[in-house]
C-alpha cells in the first residue's frame, strides 16, 4: 500500500527506565512545581493501552530544558540516562548521550492511532487506538501520526487480523504485528471520499461504543468470553463487553418488551433535561437515569439483570442510528416507527413535554413533528434547568471529578462555572464532601 500513511514504532526510550515517571511524579513536578505542562506527558505502550495501565514521561524539548534541569531529581534522572546511553554498546544509542533529556525519536502529533506490536490470539479484533494531543507512544507499540480517522475501523477489522495472523509471526501463540509484513503488504484499494466518511462514522461508533464503559479497560471490552455469541433477535449487538440476556426475565423483556420500554425511556421528563443539558455526562444517563427507569417499571429484577437490560437498550438505539442512516433514502426508520407506534408525538403539549430520546438522535422526532418555534421554546426552557444532585450521579461523575482536577492542574472545578459541566462537576464534589463531613461527625 504504497499511498497509505506510514506505521511506525513508537517513541524509544533508551533511558534505563530514569524518563519514566508515576502519576505522583507527574503531579510533583506539574502542580506543586508548576513545570510546563508539554514537558511531562502520558505514555502509552502496548499494556497501558490495552490493560489500561497509567504512565508519564519526561518530554523536555530544548527550550526548556534548564528550567527542568534546575529541580534535583530531574537533573539527575538525565545525568542517569545519559550515563545508560553512553555505556550502550550500539553506537547509535552512545551518540543519544548528546541529548540525554529526550527519547529517541520525539513524535507526539495532533493524533494518533496506536497498534500494540503483541496482541492475544484469543481477541476477535485488533485493538487500535486513537490518541490526542498530550500522549506519547511507546515503542511496545506502532503508530501513525497524524493519522486520518477512517482508518481505525481498517485496523480493527477481522479482516485485518486474519491478515495479521497469516502473514506475520506471532509470540507464542500470541499474535505479533508487523508493519513491514502486516501493513505495507495489506491489499487496500483506493478509497473514495464516499468510503472514507462512511468508514470515519465507523470509527466514531467504536469509540462511542467504548466509551459507554469508562471504568472498563481495552482488554475488558475485548474479552472474548464476554462478546456476544451469535445474533438474538432481530439486531445483532456488535459490541465489546455486551451483556446478552441470561435469564427468562430478561429474556422477555428484551424481546417482547423493548418497544414499551423505548418509550417509556423517550417520555421521561428527567432524561429529557438531562439529555438536553450540557451539564449531564453519559455516565449519570447511562449509570444513573435509566437503570432508574427500569427498576421502577419491573421491581423484581436484580442489579446484573438490571445492567443487562440497560445495556440492551443502549446498544439498540445506537444499531438504530445506523439502521437509519442505511434507510434514509428510503424514507423508512424502524427506531422512528417504534417510537410513532408507542405514542403520538404531535398530541403532545408544551408544558408537558417528555418525549424524547436521552440520546442526540432522537432528538429529530421532535425536530421533525412539532414547530420549529415551540422546539426551540423547549430546549431554551430545559437547558437552563439543573436537577438536584444526587448520591448516585454525583458518585458516577467521581471518576470524571478526579480527570478534571488532574486535567487542570490540581485546580478543582467551580460549582459556579459558567461552564455547564464543570458546574455540574463541582456541584458533584461538594456533594460529595458534604456526605464525608456528615459521617465523620456521625462517627465522632
Amino acid at each position: 500500500m504504497s499511498s497509505a500513511p506510514r506505521l511506525i514504532l513508537g517513541n524509544m526510550a533508551v533511558d534505563g527506565g530514569n524518563l519514566i515517571l508515576t502519576r505522583e511524579d507527574r503531579d510533583h513536578l506539574l502542580k506543586d512545581l508548576g513545570l510546563p505542562r508539554d514537558g511531562v506527558r502520558r505514555l502509552i505502550g502496548s499494556l497501558e493501552f490495552i490493560k489500561g495501565i497509567e504512565r508519564y514521561c519526561l518530554w523536555i524539548s530544548d527550550s526548556y530544558r534548564d528550567q527542568f534541569e534546575e529541580v534535583p531529581d530531574v537533573a539527575a534522572r538525565i545525568r542517569r540516562t545519559k550515563v545508560v546511553r553512553e555505556r550502550s554498546p550500539d553506537a547509535g544509542f552512545r551518540r543519544l548521550a548528546a541529548r540525554p533529556h529526550q527519547f529517541r525519536e520525539m513524535n507526539a502529533p495532533d493524533n494518533t492511532l496506536i497498534i500494540p506490536r503483541v496482541t492475544s490470539e484469543h481477541r476477535e479484533w485488533l485493538q487500535v487506538g486513537y490518541l490526542l494531543s498530550g500522549s506519547v507512544v511507546a515503542d511496545s507499540a506502532f503508530q501513525i501520526l497524524d493519522a486520518p480517522l477512517y482508518l481505525l475501523p481498517i485496523l480493527s477489522s477481522r479482516l485485518h487480523r486474519e491478515w495479521i495472523a497469516t502473514v506475520c509471526g506471532k509470540l507464542k501463540t500470541d499474535l505479533r504485528y508487523s508493519n513491514t509484513l502486516g501493513w505495507n503488504t495489506f491489499p487496500m484499494p483506493t478509497l473514495t471520499e464516499d468510503e472514507k466518511e462512511r468508514l470515519e462514522q465507523c470509527a466514531n461508533d467504536i469509540l462511542d461504543a467504548r466509551d459507554l464503559y469508562p471504568l472498563k479497560t481495552i482488554a475488558e471490552l475485548y474479552d472474548p468470553e464476554k462478546m456476544p455469541a451469535e445474533e438474538t433477535g432481530e439486531i445483532h449487538i456488535g459490541m465489546p463487553d455486551f451483556k446478552e440476556p441470561t435469564t427468562p426475565r430478561t429474556k422477555q423483556i428484551t424481546n417482547e418488551d423493548m418497544p414499551h420500554l423505548m418509550a417509556e425511556v423517550l417520555q421521561d421528563r428527567r432524561l429529557l433535561e438531562a439529555g438536553l443539558n450540557d451539564s449531564t455526562a453519559n455516565e449519570v444517563i447511562t449509570q444513573v437515569l435509566i437503570p432508574e427507569i427500569i427498576e421502577k417499571r419491573y421491581g423484581d429484577l436484580s442489579e446484573e439483570q438490571t445492567d443487562e437490560v440497560v445495556q440492551n437498550l443502549v446498544a439498540r438505539v445506537y444499531a438504530a442510528r445506523e439502521i437509519r442512516e442505511a434507510e434514509r433514502a428510503g424514507g423508512g426508520s424502524i427506531f422512528t416507527e417504534t417510537v410513532r407506534a408507542a405514542f403520538d408525538v404531535s398530541k403532545l403539549q408544551v408544558d408537558l413535554i417528555k418525549d424524547v430520546n436521552p440520546f442526540e438522535q432522537g432528538y429529530e422526532i421532535l425536530a421533525r413533528t412539532l414547530d420549529k418555534q415551540v422546539f426551540g421554546t423547549i430546549l431554551a426552557e430545559l437547558t437552563n434547568k439543573e436537577p438536584p444532585m444526587t448520591d448516585k450521579e454525583a458518585r458516577s461523575l467521581w471518576e470524571r471529578v478526579k480527570s478534571w482536577i488532574i486535567d487542570h492542574d490540581g485546580q478543582e472545578p467551580n460549582p459556579s462555572s459558567v461552564d455547564a459541566l464543570e458546574r455540574r462537576l463541582g456541584k458533584a464534589l461538594m456533594f460529595l464532601r458534604k456526605q464525608y463531613a456528615e459521617k465523620q461527625k456521625e462517627d465522632a
